[in-house]
């Protein structure tokens, strides 16, 4: 892991990506921003030199399903549904239980894996699925309805052949443990710490690195 000091300086993240992938790495995730395009950058740099059609190299995307954005390189998205979280605060505030749930917890929502929010399902964080790829395609067909230029770097069609078949093509078991893991969290929302102090965050990054 490294640190670039910057959410949106794409060429830190390219940088960044670059040392990775020199030391062998073979996915670069990233962790805020458009930092995001500068891995990508990295690996399509790297996947030209190399006449690569697909991963790896591969970047993982993070926020939204980026998937779309370079198929058969990204290898899955961390997708944290900000437009869900958005929905779920004006829904509460049109309902009149926005100011209770607040209060009730202190001031902090949390919206994630298998949580609720005062008995209410508050789900955000996931990994990126096929069909996540085809909300997000649709969105970029509006997107270029209203802007009236390409956003999407081929047709729908291509981006979800890739998309399938870069998938398709890595051992089932990897999808299998993603699937037991995000299973178990949503068993057990506090399978996974949530560091919200100082004190905390120290803890874990000594036991962790």
């Amino acid at each position: 892991w490294t640190y670039t000091g910057t959410f949106n300086d794409t060429t830190r993240g390219y940088e960044a990506a670059k040392a990775i992938f020199a030391l062998g790495g073979g996915a670069v995730y990233n962790v805020g921003g458009p930092l995001g395009l500068g891995i990508n950058q990295a690996v399509q740099e790297i996947a030209t030199s190399k006449g690569l059609s697909t991963g790896p190299p591969f970047w993982i995307g993070l926020d939204s399903d980026q998937d779309w954005i370079n198929p058969g390189f990204v290898l899955v998205s961390m997708m944290k549904r900000i437009d869900r979280g958005v929905h779920l605060a004006i829904q509460l505030a049109v309902e009149g239980k926005f100011r209770q749930v607040v209060t009730d917890n202190k001031g902090i929502v949390t919206i994630g894996i298998g949580t609720t929010i005062s008995g209410i399902p508050a789900q955000g964080i996931s990994v990126s699925t096929l069909v996540d790829l085809e909300e997000f395609i649709q969105m970029g067909l509006d997107a270029e309805k209203l802007a009236e230029k390409k956003v999407l770097p081929m047709t729908p069609d291509e981006i979800k052949t890739k998309v399938k078949v870069m998938r398709d093509s890595l051992p089932s078991w990897i999808w299998d443990a993603k699937n037991e893991l995000e299973n178990a969290i949503q068993a057990d929302p506090n399978l996974v710490p949530l560091a919200t102090t100082a004190e905390a965050v120290d803890q874990w990054r000594a036991i962790l690195g």
